[in-house]
This record gives structure tokens, C-alpha cells and sequence, in this order.
């Protein structure tokens, strides 16, 4: 899917506004897994989360894509790494994960973005250990079926869902 200079700009505000609902409702959350469900824009959306949760307080974003379409790879407050770093930690268990995680969000926040929650065993493995997880599905594309599998997922692992984006027009 194609983003263009629209898509930008309203997820971009859609991402300040979810920022401004997380500092309100969790200011003192440190870790947060976004993942999707049949979202084709999940590492655009992230970016555009971590540009704007960088307003408060400096993050680490942690993704398979190094740069979204359309903006920097690296500014003052946020700063990208590979998911690569991270995959290395899940095998040694959820203490040393939740340990790790703590440590990338010393002085800030750590966002880790995977592409989709219900293939990515890695997602679990974070949603377990994070302070939150945020859900974005597609508008057409999500069914209720992927959301009810989704939510029962989350509650096997005990993992702590903040909110749900739905992406679309």
C-alpha cells in the first residue's frame, strides 16, 4: 500500500492524539508493544507514534524497518533500532526481556513494533513483559474473529492492552 502525503499527515495526528491519551490516562508507562492485525501500515504508524511520544520524553523504537516513508531516520528524541537487538534477549526468558526493556527505556521510552501479533511469537513475548500493548487493525481488512483471537492472546500472557487504532478511511 502506497502512502502518500495525506496519510501522512492524518496519521501523524492520529499518533499525537494517542500520545496525549497515553501521558493522561499512563504517564508512567515506559514500555509499549504496538502490533496489527492485517495492518499494512504498522511501522509507518509507530514512526509517527515515536515522533510524537518523543514531545514528552525521549524513545528508542525498536522495528524491522529502519525509516518510514516521508520522515528521518534518526532526530534529537527518538532514536530507531533494529528488532534484530531484541529477538537476541526473548530466548533467555521474561525476566531477562523485562529487564532489557526497562534498561532501553532508562531515560525515556522503549517501542517495540511487530508487524503482526498473532504471527509473531516475539510479540507475545514482548506483550507479556511491556507496560502496554496497542492494537491497530484495518478498517475492511480486521475481522472480529482476528480481534476476539487477538484478545484472548493477550489475556493468556497476561499482557495489559491500552487501546485499539483502527486504521483506515
Amino acid at each position: 500500500m502506497k502512502s502518500d502525503a495525506g496519510d501522512i499527515m492524518r496519521l501523524s495526528a492520529a499518533a499525537l492524539a494517542v500520545s496525549y491519551e497515553l501521558e493522561v490516562q499512563r504517564p508512567d508507562f515506559r514500555t509499549l508493544l504496538v502490533s496489527g492485525l492485517a495492518v499494512e501500515q504498522v511501522n509507518l504508524i509507530a514512526h509517527a507514534l515515536a515522533k510524537a511520544m518523543a514531545q514528552e520524553k525521549p524513545v528508542r523504537l525498536f522495528t524491522g524497518a529502519t525509516q518510514a516513508p516521508g520522515q528521518s531516520n534518526q532526530d534529537d528524541s527518538t532514536s530507531i533500532h533494529p528488532l534484530k537487538s531484541l529477538v537476541d534477549v526473548v530466548p533467555s526468558g521474561p525476566v531477562s526481556l523485562r529487564r532489557w526493556l526497562g534498561e532501553q527505556a532508562v531515560d525515556g521510552r522503549a517501542l517495540v513494533v511487530t508487524p503482526n501479533l498473532l504471527d509473531d511469537p516475539i510479540s507475545l513475548a514482548v506483550a507479556a513483559v511491556a507496560d502496554g500493548v496497542l492494537l491497530l487493525v484495518q478498517s475492511g481488512r480486521t475481522t472480529r474473529p482476528m480481534c476476539r483471537q487477538a484478545a484472548r492472546v493477550l489475556a493468556d500472557v497476561s499482557a495489559s492492552l491500552l487501546g485499539v487504532v483502527v486504521v483506515g478511511r
